[in-house]
């Protein structure tokens, strides 16, 4: 969680700081260096990988050759980047406001009752 907590960092100060490359690239370096002294979950590599994602997230094809060649990571990782290549931009086929909350719960509740199973 904390790898997605500095990435979801490094992505609101490249929003807010979008015409100031200078402190983006400053943040982004300070969030590198804590990311690799926390030696958060894939140590560096997990970060750059979210920047890298957001960085090229219009461009499929540099995306699905680059990613897994500057960042070799573990398998689910590189699956995750061709899922997002396939991504077409649309909506998927949870309508109503009621499955698309299910999924959002469905998460944290299935980790309580094997929390809750386990005691």
């Amino acid at each position: 969680m904390f790898t997605l907590l500095l990435g979801f960092l490094a992505l609101c100060s490249l929003g807010y700081f979008r015409n100031k490359p200078l402190i983006s690239f400053a943040l982004l370096l300070v969030m590198f260096f804590v990311s690799r002294y926390m030696q958060a979950d894939y140590q560096t590599a997990g970060f750059i990988f979210i920047i890298l994602m957001y960085g090229l997230r219009k461009e499929k094809i540099i995306k699905a050759v680059a990613c897994p060649i500057l960042l070799p990571m573990k398998l689910m990782v590189f699956l995750s980047l061709m899922l997002t290549c396939l991504y077409n931009g649309k909506r998927g086929f949870i309508k109503t406001p009621f499955l698309k909350y299910c999924f959002y719960a469905f998460y944290p509740v299935h980790m309580l009752a094997i929390y809750f199973l386990a005691r």
